[in-house]
């Protein structure tokens, strides 16, 4: 539109000191006065600051999911557009100033000239004098891209549709990827992208974008890395920001980690209602084991098995309880059951206890013996033990089999099963 104002205007002069001068002494400024502006500001600062607005830069991803304008710049992004030396920050004051005074009253499409105002007055927290311009712009509907999409982020652009804007299906841009997150869906060679971006630690304020694309706990690129750096700044955020944290990091059941962010948000009762919480869950408090019923004693197992099904709690049967149902037409149900029980409480010791009995019983031994070990206390109960012992055997570790034989004989000599199991396999040994 005014060709004789881009930055690729060929007869565009060195503004002498002089011209400044005449600048200052005008209460207003003409088209004319507006490119000696321009090229005063390029010339003089063109190897000082960056004149190439990133608005990235400028916007702040909370943990609860917001996307907001960033209020405190860190010193490294304030030194990328901010000369440092306090004369000349005196002189891009005044030579911007003279810019906002113009727009004011009257137009030109230069998107040069808008980026580094863009720059100047949001890291001077004047964003309603760059929203102010920027709205000129788009009312004469040629604001660059960058630009809508920045303030579409902040909710002042209106976005009827994401599908507005021409954007690419796979990008490298993160304020691209920062608006398919809040308007669209970002595509998984994207998500990867910005994991790695964040990694390099120059766009820190996307990190909790990068934890809501990236929740996966395993793989090359996890969420543990973001988790880290996470509770290493955890003081920088809000209340609420914390609570959605914590709600998102229990699902790596760390307790001692979880622990101590609790306590650093929430009251001493609150925390101990939840560790008490996480026993019950978990399989570590004593409510949780079941007395054992006569396994000769007609009915009594599947008595037991209807009311443990009704609390969705098969998984507390007792091994022998466990083996001799899987032997009968209940297996699909204690299959269901267990399964549901370990996607839900993975971590538990009763459920990974009774998941080794159900790899007993499918003749997976190395899978019985993973299992068994996370069970915590309940690996020494006394049939837990009597399974594992048969387990050794099958593997070939009769030596270490016959041991817990011994062992369970001596504390229970009238048991018939260990008997005839030490008479078994005493041979073999």
């Amino acid at each position: 539109m005014w060709e004789e104002l881009t930055l690729r205007n060929k007869e565009e002069k060195f503004v002498s000191p002089s011209d400044t001068l005449a600048l200052k002494r005008k209460d207003k400024i003409n088209r004319d006065d507006l490119l000696v502006l321009k090229n005063k500001i390029r010339s003089q600062f063109d190897s000082l600051i960056q004149l190439s607005f990133q608005p990235v830069d400028f916007l702040d991803c909370s943990l609860t999911g917001m996307v907001q304008l960033r209020l405190s710049l860190p010193d490294e992004i304030n030194s990328l557009y901010s000369p440092q030396n306090p004369i000349y920050d005196d002189i891009l004051s005044n030579l911007c100033g003279k810019v906002l005074k113009f727009y004011e009253e009257d137009f030109v499409d230069d998107s040069d000239l808008l980026d580094i105002l863009s720059s100047y007055f949001l890291t001077r927290n004047r964003f309603e004098d760059y929203k102010n311009i920027a709205l000129r712009y788009l009312h004469n509907r040629s604001l660059p891209l960058k630009h809508e999409l920045f303030l579409a982020l902040l909710g002042i652009h209106k976005v009827s549709s994401p599908f507005a804007f021409s954007l690419p299906d796979k990008s490298n841009n993160p304020l691209i990827i920062l608006f398919k997150y809040k308007f669209a869906e970002v595509s998984f060679l994207e998500k990867n992208y910005l994991y790695d971006l964040v990694m390099t630690g120059r766009y820190e304020n996307l990190l909790p974008l990068a934890l809501d694309l990236v929740p996966s706990q395993i793989g090359v690129r996890n969420a543990f890395p973001i988790y880290n750096r996470i509770i290493a700044n955890f003081r920088q955020y809000s209340v609420e920001e914390k609570k959605a944290f914590i709600e998102t990091y229990k699902s790596t059941n760390k307790y001692f980690s979880i622990y101590f962010l609790l306590k650093t948000v929430y009251p001493r009762e609150s925390v101990k209602k939840w560790l008490e919480e996480e026993k019950e869950k978990n399989g570590k408090s004593n409510s949780w084991e079941t007395v054992p019923v006569a396994l000769k004693k007609s009915g009594a197992i599947r008595s037991k098995l209807k009311e443990l099904k009704q609390k969705e709690k098969v998984f507390l049967l007792q091994p022998f309880e466990l083996l001799l149902l899987l032997n009968s037409t209940e297996a699909f149900v204690i299959r269901d059951s267990l399964q549901a029980a370990q996607e839900r409480f993975p971590y538990s010791y009763a459920v990974n206890r009774s998941v080794a009995i159900l790899a007993f019983f499918d003749n997976e031994y190395f899978q019985f013996l993973h299992y068994i070990n996370r069970s915590g206390r309940f690996q020494y109960q006394a049939e837990a033990l009597y399974v594992k012992a048969v387990c050794l055997f099958e593997l070939g570790k009769k030596e270490e089999g016959m041991v817990i034989f011994q062992a369970l004989q001596k504390r229970f000599p009238q048991s018939e099963f260990l008997n005839q199991a030490i008479e078994d396999y005493s041979f073999e040994v």
